[in-house]
C-alpha cells in the first residue's frame, strides 16, 4: 500500500478555480465528498510517547519505546512516526 498523503485544501482549490472539470454536477459532488470525507489528510496524526502503546516501563523502572530495537530512553512529549495510539484508557 502506498502511504502518500494528499493536501485536501489544494484539491478543493483545483475545483474552485476550475482546474478540474466534471461532466455533471453529480460527478463534482462525488469528488468533493471523496476529498473532504474519505481521502487521508496531508496532516498526519502526531502521537506522543506518553500516548503510544509501545511506551512502557522497563524492568529498571525507566520508560522505553518497545517499537524500536534500541535502548534509547524516550521522553513523554517525544513522538514517533511509527507509533500506535494506546487504546486501553
Amino acid at each position: 500500500m502506498n502511504d502518500d498523503l494528499i493536501n485536501r485544501k489544494w484539491l478543493m482549490e483545483c475545483v474552485d478555480e476550475g482546474w478540474i472539470k466534471f461532466d455533471t454536477e453529480k460527478d463534482k459532488n462525488r469528488y468533493i465528498h471523496l476529498v473532504r470525507d474519505i481521502a487521508p489528510s496531508a496532516q498526519p496524526e502526531i502521537i506522543r510517547c506518553k500516548d503510544c502503546k509501545y511506551y512502557l516501563e522497563g524492568s529498571d523502572g525507566l520508560k522505553y519505546c518497545f517499537k524500536h530495537d534500541d535502548d534509547i530512553l524516550w521522553f513523554d512529549d517525544d513522538f514517533c512516526s511509527r507509533a500506535e495510539r494506546r487504546t486501553d484508557e
